[in-house]
């Protein structure tokens, strides 16, 4: 498993609002088998902040034969905070039950926002005076 930045580029460090590109290359040893791929970024295996499937992209199970390479790409991580995990399950066909399961990490989501919170949001404050004479 590598992280990538837009160019393709192995990244450890992300700058939120980045592209992060998660590449799995797998290899299967014996007869082929149909399965599908999950891609979870979370402060640990246990705690996902997010988590997504080929399965629930709507995707054909993937034919694991041999050598492959899978790609998830993210365009903006919204994600803002210090260190992350990111764990990449392989299941069976019917995304039901869990075949091989690996993590990688920590890397570092890096961002210019000082808001305590896991993502940031576009917002804006306005100070209405005076209301009803408080």
């Amino acid at each position: 498993m590598r992280l990538l930045d837009e160019e393709k580029r192995p990244a450890a460090h992300i700058h939120q609002f980045q592209t992060l590109i998660v590449q799995v290359k797998t290899r299967r040893i014996g007869k082929p088998t149909l399965g599908h791929l999950a891609v979870g970024i979370g402060f640990s295996d246990d705690v996902q902040v997010f988590e997504t499937t080929t399965k629930m992209s709507g995707l054909d199970p993937i034919l694991f034969s041999g050598e492959q390479i899978i790609e998830l790409a993210i365009p903006s991580i919204p994600i803002q905070g210090v260190n992350f995990l990111v764990r990449v399950r392989v299941g069976d066909e019917n995304a039901m039950r869990e075949i091989h399961r690996m993590t990688y990490g920590p890397f570092v989501i890096e961002s210019d926002h000082p808001e305590i919170s896991m993502m940031w949001m576009p917002h804006s404050w306005k100070v209405i005076q005076p209301f009803g004479g408080i």
